[in-house]
């Protein structure tokens, strides 16, 4: 799914494209797969032209803002978001 993302994105569905950047990250927060999964599933957004798949994983990053925000990791989760985002 991630190859399918990065390489043509529009063969999935828009719905299916915001549900594998929502699941991906209930299970990131679940300690089922690593949070470096999950964030994986967001580098192609800079092709991305539709609102639902946006607007999971903005809703999904903010709780990560949030989480790290005032910690050492905060600065590398900024970057991250700059280059990929």
């Amino acid at each position: 799914l991630l190859s399918q993302l990065n390489t043509n994105h529009q063969v999935l569905s828009v719905i299916n494209r915001a549900q594998i950047i929502d699941d991906a990250f209930s299970l990131a927060r679940a300690k089922l797969i690593n949070t470096t999964l999950a964030l994986r599933t967001t580098t192609y957004l800079s092709r991305e032209r539709d609102y639902i798949p946006w607007e999971s994983a903005l809703r999904n990053l903010d709780n990560y803002v949030l989480m790290f925000d005032r910690t050492e990791v905060y600065g590398a989760l900024q970057a991250y978001l700059k280059k990929h985002i």
